[in-house]
């Protein structure tokens, strides 16, 4: 992980940690830098104050979340926040606004192995057939390899 990015994260725990326990922000942020090796693959720009607001207002949070506690609702936001210009690669397809979250709902069922979760059976099969029968240009452009 890149210097910066190490900042970045550091930063960003000890502002959590000073606004979950204002009385002992440095404990705090002593427990929640041990959750560094755990966000590494949480991209870079989910680390910001509206991220950080959605963390705090989990549970109406008032001391040092576990890592679950801080993973969820961190992945939650970045899960609807982040920038649409990270969803697509490859060629310029002239897909809707609601054709790009079908490729990016199967990029993020994809990257989580298509497992099983809530009332949803997973699978590769079951996934593919809702995006096939939601959005035929999703799956066009998800055949042809770029996604």
């Amino acid at each position: 992980m890149a210097a910066a990015v190490t900042d970045l994260r550091r930063k960003w725990l000890g502002m959590l940690a000073t606004l979950v326990s204002p009385a002992f922000p440095a404990d705090a942020t002593a427990a929640l830098l041990a959750y560094l090796p755990f966000l590494d693959d949480i991209p870079e720009g989910a680390f910001t104050r509206r991220s950080l607001e959605a963390v705090v207002a989990s549970n109406r949070r008032q001391s040092v979340p576990s890592l679950d506690e801080l993973r969820i609702p961190l992945l939650a936001w970045w899960r609807d926040n982040q920038p649409e210009g990270a969803v697509l690669e490859g060629p310029d397809a002239k897909l809707t606004v609601l054709d790009k979250a079908w490729v990016r709902y199967w990029q993020i069922r994809r990257d989580e192995a298509f497992r099983p979760f809530g009332s949803s059976p997973g699978g590769r099969a079951h996934v593919a057939s809702l995006v096939r029968e939601r959005s035929a240009a999703a799956w066009h452009y998800i055949q042809a390899g770029h996604a």
